[in-house]
């Protein structure tokens, strides 16, 4: 019960902002790198309830995709050098087919996935009202191509409003296809990050609430060890050692939100953090405390 109470008193310091996160205490499994270079990682606190246009509305349920396609944008692997495949060179237009799912949640890191032929040739992929960047970031969306040029995916922006999309594909300006999509609400705590980033690149974590009970805040903590920290009844995490070496970041309003935690530097190349989120309903009513998968990122150059 001691270390449950510590553990909540550091979330709710963490959420009057009257306080540091909690430090790290052991750093042995990192090696050469040090405590410092941990904490060149400061939470920004970057809140975001829903953003952008979508063509539709309301909550709509779904199911998720056959296949979980873990991905720094979109699936590795996935760039233009495709152009130079032979099955496509006598193609002079795309030919998309069908998508192979209709609903995703609106925090994931999957995407959809249309198949048909010479795919490549697609120079443009709007979703919705939006433009995406082909090989685009986890929270702003981003779409690809495989190699044979048979598959392209389309990966959403997190934290859209629940509702129906449609994805248009197009070349040199004309629209080739259009597919309706849906996001909907998660209906149990989700979180997502990149799989893996380079140095300069931004990391930023995003959480939904799962439809936990309101008002509640949301904590995402963040550990270079994926041992558990389990005190039955209360709380169950899949990282910290035993509440000895974690961060707790800033308190989040959902219940979609996202915390940025700065740019990687040089000294994290191969070094792996792991994420994990808890919601604390502030009634202090509701437990075992809700958490999330754990999800990791590696760091490369």
């Amino acid at each position: 019960m001691k270390r449950f109470a510590l553990f909540l008193s550091s979330l709710f310091l963490a959420a009057a902002g009257s306080a540091q996160a909690p430090q790290l205490q052991s750093f042995d499994d990192i090696g050469t790198y040090s405590a410092e270079s941990v904490l060149d990682l400061n939470f920004s606190g970057q809140t975001n309830n829903g953003g952008g246009g979508n063509n539709g509305g309301g909550n709509h349920g779904g199911h998720h995709c056959r296949d979980r396609h873990p991905r720094k944008h979109c699936r590795p692997g996935y760039d233009r050098h495709h152009r130079y495949n032979r099955g496509c060179n006598t193609c002079r237009y795309p030919q998309p087919r069908s998508v192979d799912i209709c609903a995703l949640p609106v925090v994931t890191d999957e995407c959809f996935t249309v198949s048909g032929r010479c795919l490549d040739l697609i120079d443009e992929v709007r979703f919705g009202s939006r433009r995406l960047a082909e090989g685009g970031t986890l929270g702003e969306g981003g779409w690809g191509v495989s190699e044979d040029g048979n598959e392209l995916e389309v990966c959403p922006p997190q934290c859209l409003p629940a509702g129906c999309y449609t994805i248009y594909l197009k070349r040199r300006g004309c629209v080739v296809a259009r597919f309706r999509v849906n996001l909907f609400e998660p209906t149990e705590p989700t979180l997502a990050c990149d799989d893996e980033l380079s140095v300069g690149e931004t990391q930023c974590i995003y959480v939904h609430d799962g439809g936990q009970a309101r008002p509640n805040r949301l904590f995402i903590l963040i550990s270079p060890d994926n041992t558990p920290s389990v005190i039955p009844g209360l709380v169950e995490l899949g990282l910290g050692n035993n509440f000895t070496n974690y961060f707790c970041g800033v308190s989040l309003e959902g219940p979609c939100a996202v915390e940025c935690i700065g740019v990687v530097p040089e000294s994290f190349v191969g070094f792996r953090l792991y994420f994990q989120m808890v919601v604390l309903n502030t009634s202090g009513q509701f437990l075992p405390l809700p958490v999330t998968d754990v999800c990791s990122t590696d760091y490369v150059r």
